[in-house]
Formats: structure tokens, C-alpha cells, sequence
């Protein structure tokens, strides 16, 4: 799928409205569209509807100055936005914390028959087969409305700053392009996961740190930014954004402090954490091998909220586990010591490393990351053995996601971001595709 989308992305790398470049906004639109697992009868009604949405920007008047935008309802990724925000604030730079609600959230419905007519003849010229074609056409129409709006209503000429929660996915690519096409204002993007080098079959995560329309991204770690840099080599990327390390994201109440342990527990304590919805039969291979384990181990489980109703999960539950019901993951490492944590393609897995507990990666049929730093595991024996001698080298989380630096006030506040940069400038074209 990443490629179908990556030659997608290529055909528009020149392709603009006004001053607007379309690439990245509407490749953000057509990765949601084309990595959807449903039938394409209702991938083809879902890009329909965009011929007709309009967005309304409701919150245009709190749009103004230094703006800080998120759009997810996840508690979890709101509450890291909030901690930065908040420190930012409190640390004199007085940012507005504005939310951008999901497309069709926030919108009216209208014809626009000269974004149809431009988005035709740009669906005309592509090389794809007839449905790809139509979704290209109506991403494209929906982003000229997008652009329209954003410029009707001025917003970008009152904005001075803008940090956003992602800028890689709609609908705060538009703004922050928006913003980058106006000149003189300084457009950042947070990590808000744990970003690594895809080097088969790329997720549509991938698009986080492959499709950032916004200048800076404030990546995590020096490891994360390596990692970034190295898809873009593998895949012959031009890459046009810059990278600063700023550090690991969650501070304050959103990160765990470790748990007082009164005393030796000889009985093994882990926790299994789970990703999400594409990687269910990983997860089922984990807790099938979970069940295995001696009935004397202690296990807690916690799902993706987007799992937790899973009935193909709930069924496999070892008979000794317990689900975590705490929102939040840094609430449950407060509470409780562990021996280990386990999981596979989940940030929360590296996240145990803050307060010291060794993790290990669980090799499904669908993990795509690996790290010589990381031990691994494919059977219940290997994993005894890991849980025998588990240890967390003090320096591992701090190597993985920076959880020693803390430089975000520092960084989106700097009257020249670009004195940050830490290796050379790669800025070209939009970022498609190269020649293989």
C-alpha cells in the first residue's frame, strides 16, 4: 500500500492552488483513503463526501498570535499536548491552545464548481487506475476549499507562531502549510510516537514523520531523528523539513514516576501491552504464548483503546491476567512494580523504560521494529529465561526517547529555530518518491 501511495504522492509534488502546495495536504488525505481495510464501496462514499464538506473554522477567533493546534480525542495524546502547551505558558510564551475538529465535524456542505473543475483536470493528467483517479480528485477539491477558507478568513496573517500537534494529518496539515506558504512564520510539528525506520511494508503511521508539512519537527531523541533520516535515504526521499531534538514529549503528571517497592517480589509481575487494530493477530500470537506461562506469574494486560472491546483478545486472556483499566499507562507504572514489560509496534512498550523496567519485544508475524538494545523473544521459554536476568540499563530510555531532555519552551520560541540544527539541511521539492 505504501507504494501505491508513494507514487500517488510523487504525480502532485509540483502541484499547486495560488501559493499553496498541494502534495503533502492532500497526500495526508488519500493515505487515510487508501490504507482504510474497508470495502472500497465505502472507501469510495467516504471520499465522496469531502466534494461537498467545507470547513467552517469555528475557532477562527481563538486563532491568533502564538497558536498551539491539536485535533485527536485520544485522552492520552490531548493530555501530552496540554503538558506542553502548559510549560510553554508558564514559561512566558503565552501560546493559545486551539483545537481543530475533524473534517466533517466542523463543516458545511457546498459545491464549489472551480475546485471540482482544477481537481478534474489534475485527476485527468494522474496515472492511476480509475479509483485511485477519484479519490485523487476528491481529496484535491476538498484541500482547494480548505486553502479557500483558511485564506477568506485571513487566519494566517494573525498568526505569529504555530506548534501543532501533528502536522503530518488532517486537518492540521492545512493550516500548517497554510502558514509555511505565507513566509515569516516559524510552523512546528510534535512526535507523538515512538518514530523508527520502516523498512517493509511502511504503516500509515509512516506519515507522521514522512509527509510533516510544517518547517521543524521536534523529534524525541537523536535516535528517532536517525531513524527518520534513514527512511528517507532507504526510499530515495527528499526530505523538506528540518529535525531538532527537543526531547521526550510527556512531562509533568503525564510522565510515570517509579513506584516505591517495599519489598523483593520473587513472583514474576508483567505487563503485556498491546498495539492497535492492525496488528490484532500479533496480538492474539502474544497472549496465546502468555497462557503458557506458569500459572504463578502474575500478568496485566493493557489494550489499544481501540481493542478494548475486542472479543477476538478478551477470549485468549490467560487465566491469571488482569486487565489494566487506567487511563492512563503513567497512572499504572506509578502503582505498581513489574518485573517486565512486553508488547510489539507500541510507544507504551519503550515508555516502561522511565521508571526502569526492562522491556522485551515480542517478534509477531507483524512486528516491524528491532533494535540489537532490545531483547527479543518468539517462545515461552525464551521468554523465562529473558524474565530471569531482565534489567534496564539506566541510559536505554534516555537513548530511545530522550527522556532526559526537555527543550520544547526553548525550541518554539527561539527567534531563529534553524541555530538548533544539528546536521545538514536535505531541503527539496516535496518530499515524493525518488528514482529507485
Amino acid at each position: 500500500m505504501y507504494d501505491l501511495y508513494a507514487d500517488m504522492k510523487e504525480e502532485l509534488k509540483d502541484e499547486r492552488y495560488g501559493r499553496y502546495e498541494l502534495c503533502r495536504p492532500v497526500a495526508a488525505i488519500l493515505a487515510n483513503l487508501l490504507y482504510d481495510k474497508r470495502p472500497i464501496r465505502k472507501k469510495i462514499k467516504r471520499a465522496r463526501k469531502l466534494l461537498l464538506l467545507t470547513p467552517r473554522y469555528s475557532a477562527a477567533a481563538d486563532i491568533r498570535g502564538n497558536v498551539f493546534t491539536w485535533s485527536v480525542t485520544r485522552d492520552d495524546h490531548k493530555r501530552s499536548a496540554e503538558d506542553i502547551q502548559r510549560v510553554s505558558t508558564y514559561q512566558g510564551q503565552g501560546f493559545e491552545f486551539v483545537r481543530i475538529p475533524d473534517i466533517t465535524e466542523d463543516a458545511y456542505k457546498t459545491i464549489d464548481l472551480a475546485a471540482l473543475w482544477s481537481a478534474a483536470r489534475l485527476a485527468w493528467r494522474s496515472k492511476q487506475r480509475l479509483v485511485e483517479r477519484f479519490y485523487l480528485f476528491c481529496a484535491v477539491t476538498y484541500a482547494i476549499k480548505h486553502f479557500k477558507v483558511l485564506e477568506k478568513k485571513d487566519l494566517t496573517k494573525r498568526i505569529s507562531r504555530l506548534v501543532t500537534y501533528n502536522s503530518s494529518n488532517i486537518p492540521e496539515c492545512f493550516l500548517a502549510a497554510a502558514c509555511r506558504a505565507e513566509g515569516g512564520i516559524a510552523t512546528f510539528s510534535l512526535q507523538h510516537g515512538f518514530y523508527y525506520a520502516h523498512r517493509e511494508s511502511p504503516p500509515l503511521s509512516v506519515i507522521n514523520y514522512e509527509n510533516v508539512t510544517a518547517q521543524y519537527l521536534l523529534v524525541w531523541s537523536d535516535f528517532c531523528r536517525e531513524q527518520i533520516s534513514a527512511f528517507h535515504e532507504l526510499h530515495s526521499m527528499a526530505r523538506d523539513f528540518e529535525m531538532l531534538t527537543a526531547g521526550y514529549l510527556k512531562f509533568g503528571t503525564a510522565r510515570p514516576r517509579p513506584p516505591v517497592i517495599q519489598a523483593t517480589r520473587s513472583q514474576p509481575h508483567i505487563i503485556c501491552l498491546l498495539p492497535g487494530p492492525k496488528d490484532e493477530q500479533g496480538c492474539v500470537e502474544l497472549l496465546e504464548l502468555l497462557c503458557e506461562l506458569p500459572t504463578d506469574y502474575l500478568i496485566t494486560v493493557r489494550m489499544h483503546p481501540f481493542m478494548r472491546e475486542s472479543k477476538r483478545l478478551l477470549n485468549v486472556l490467560p487465566s491469571q491476567a488482569t486487565l489494566d483499566e487506567n487511563p492512563y499507562l503513567a497512572d499504572t507504572l506509578s502503582m505498581q512494580h513489574f518485573t517486565a514489560a512486553v508488547g510489539f509496534n507500541t510507544t507504551s512498550l519503550f515508555e516502561t523504560l522511565l521508571v526502569q523496567v526492562p522491556c522485551a519485544v515480542f517478534l509477531a508475524s507483524s512486528n516491524s521494529f528491532r533494535n540489537p538494545e532490545i531483547p527479543e523473544f518468539r517462545t515461552v521459554e525464551e521468554l523465562i529465561t529473558l524474565l530471569a536476568r531482565a534489567d534496564s540499563p539506566a541510559a536505554l530510555g534516555d537513548y530511545l526517547l530522550g527522556s532526559e531532555t526537555f527543550r520544547y519552551p526553548e525550541l518554539i520560541s527561539a527567534p531563529d529555530p534553524s541555530v538548533y540544527l544539528q546536521e545538514p539541511s536535505n531541503l527539496s521539492g516535496c518530499g515524493g518518491r525518488g528514482i529507485r
